[in-house]
């Protein structure tokens, strides 16, 4: 006698859909927290945001009067000053670009979904914003510290009164390795990062006098030079020291005057490649990876707040017009009018190296 089973009655069964939504991967962000922040205003025939910068105290560097400050004068009793100083600005043009996305959604879709998609594209479109935006922050850095990058020579040009000038942001390559050739000939434990060599860095922007975050610069690293910091016994020994108040998002630890902030967008380059592109298809052995320290006004964005032209928003037409008279979909998408430059190139340092961690 036959004995009826869920395999004989296979056809009656369906498959049954869970609402919750899984979660997903979401990439930690941060760049954004220490950018020089300037609104553009609404109908002021601009642009390009120029950012001012006065130029620093000049001290005679030897002779009678090595160590002192050239435009001060020696003063006589009873007699007028003959010359006067001058002091001019600096200049950094920054030009904005638009930036944007769209998804199409049909009406079919949003009659029969088992989730919303207009909020799943929506939410998508949002995420793919702030990594955009992140990732531009990292290439312009890159291109003001990287020497060829794209056939021209690195830094940010500075329009002053008698001309331009250039100036670069200072790199460094962990353990001493002299070049990034030399990065790309050690092992990933001869180039992975050492406690000592943030505080080379951290000394660099001293020297510069470069201005903190609070008292403290910053290290934005992704987590293998987290995980590669965590084994060496100098950062090992300072975690007895015990931490201030953690005040950015994604900080993990203070070292050598540094507050150090991971991220998981980082510029990854290619040790068997050219230095200063984006590779993140590179075998785990020969992955580099690009570590910024900074003070603060390194680099500069556009304020992404309040009644802003670049503030990014969703915009959503769900109404039939010429193109769609049966209102068959609608579309949403986003667009933004931003930028991204490094402005004091010596209140920055690039640090690349391998890890151990890498994967």
């Amino acid at each position: 006698m036959a004995t009826n089973t869920t395999t004989t009655l296979a056809n009656e069964y369906q498959k049954y859909f869970s609402a919750k939504l899984l979660q997903h991967a979401v990439q930690l962000t941060i760049m954004d927290q220490f950018g020089l922040k300037t609104p553009l205003p609404k109908k002021k025939g601009a642009k390009t945001i120029s950012f001012f910068r006065r130029l620093k105290s000049q001290v005679a560097p030897s002779g009678a009067g090595g160590g002192l400050v050239a435009n001060v004068q020696n003063l006589t009793e009873g007699a007028p000053i003959a010359t006067y100083s001058n002091t001019t600005l600096d200049r950094v043009d920054v030009l904005l670009q638009q930036y944007g996305e769209a998804a199409k959604i049909t009406d079919v879709l949003s009659m029969t979904e088992l989730f919303d998609a207009l909020k799943q594209n929506t939410e998508y479109m949002a995420e793919d914003c702030a990594l955009n935006a992140d990732g531009i922050v990292h290439q312009q850095l890159v291109a003001a510290s990287t020497s060829g990058l794209n056939g021209g020579a690195p830094g940010v040009t500075l329009q002053q009164a008698s001309g331009s000038t250039t100036e670069k942001i200072q790199q460094f390559y962990a353990q001493g390795a002299g070049s990034f050739a030399a990065l790309g000939a050690t092992s990933q434990s001869g180039g992975k990062v050492t406690a000592l060599d943030f505080l080379k860095a951290a000394t660099g922007l001293k020297l510069n006098r470069a201005p903190t975050f609070n008292g403290m610069y910053v290290a934005a690293i992704p987590p293998q030079v987290s995980a590669d910091l965590q084994n060496d016994p100098d950062w090992i020994d300072a975690a007895n020291w015990g931490d201030p108040e953690r005040r950015f998002r994604g900080e993990i630890k203070t070292f050598a005057g540094c507050r150090f902030v991971e991220h998981t967008n980082a510029f990854v380059e290619d040790a068997a490649g050219t230095e200063g592109y984006y590779v993140n298809n590179a075998t785990p052995a020969n992955k580099v990876f690009r570590i910024w320290v900074l003070g603060q006004g390194a680099y500069g964005i556009p304020a992404i707040e309040g009644d802003s032209p670049f503030n990014p928003r969703i915009m959503i037409v769900n109404t039939p017009d010429k193109a769609d008279p049966l209102n068959q979909f609608m579309t949403a998408g986003w667009k933004a009018y931003w930028a991204s430059s490094a402005l004091n190139c010596p209140f920055a340092v690039s640090l690349s190296a391998r890890s151990e961690f890498a994967v």
